[in-house]
């Protein structure tokens, strides 16, 4: 199995995930990234018997803002664009 990418380019998708939240293709796709790296850093700590590191769990926290912050803006959004 192939190692994952470091903890630093998982924290940094998630950032890019984050100051992307005004364009929610682009932010909800970064997020789905760096959760799934953020994930898998997870489960290789698990393996070898270690503590995750600090960057995957802020990388985790950041992707998950990305995701409710874009929701959020779609929401409210969507009377605006409806219309309404």
């Amino acid at each position: 199995m192939p190692q994952p990418p470091g903890p630093v380019l998982t924290l940094v998708v998630a950032i890019f995930a984050l100051f992307s939240i005004g364009i929610p293709i682009l932010a909800v796709a970064l997020a789905i990234i760096g959760l799934a790296l953020s994930n898998r850093l997870f489960r290789v700590a698990k393996d070898e018997g270690t503590k995750a590191p600090k960057l995957a769990w802020a990388a985790r926290i950041l992707c998950i803002l990305a995701v409710v912050g874009t929701t959020t803006l779609i929401v409210l959004a969507a009377p605006i664009a409806l219309g309404l």
